[in-house]
């Protein structure tokens, strides 16, 4: 189950208490790492750059900006699907011992990870509360479970 820990205090608290945990501060930065790892762009990375990014694959198989219609390269990418990218990523190679930060992560990252990754072990840190809306899916806030993204604001 996903838990998404919003409290500095808390995070302080989980990362002294099991000294295995490694905190993840800036997971967009290891990006690269998720494309050696799948020899270059794979259909789930394809998908996470199409649906937040709101990016499309143009005829020659380059990616194609939302504002301008051009190539974009990977480097271009939002913070957000970097962090996406890393998650995907830890999920197959099944390191449970990290808490990554993604409060780089918009509503539309957020979303992706809750809907696609529900069923991951996943500790993450997020330093806002910038949730998408009505988004049904189980998964821990500060350790409280909830169902609904909007039941964080009830």
């Amino acid at each position: 189950m996903i838990n998404i820990i919003t409290k500095s205090d808390l995070l302080q608290q989980m990362l002294r208490k099991n000294k295995k945990l490694k905190f993840v501060k800036l997971p967009f930065k290891r990006y690269e790492t998720v494309l050696n790892y799948e020899g270059g762009i794979s259909k789930e990375v394809l998908d996470i750059i199409t649906i937040i990014e709101e990016s499309k694959i143009d005829s020659d198989g380059n990616l194609e900006s939302k504002f301008s219609n051009t190539p974009i390269s990977l480097n271009e990418l939002s913070d957000g699907s970097k962090t996406v990218m890393y998650i995907y990523y830890r999920t197959k190679v099944r390191n449970e011992n990290e808490i990554i930060n993604i409060t780089e992560c918009g509503p539309n990252a957020i979303e992706y990870i809750l809907k696609k990754y529900s069923d991951a072990d996943l500790n993450l840190y997020l330093e806002h509360l910038e949730f998408p809306a009505n988004v049904n899916c189980n998964f821990k806030i500060n350790n409280n479970i909830v169902s609904n993204t909007n039941e964080i604001f009830e």
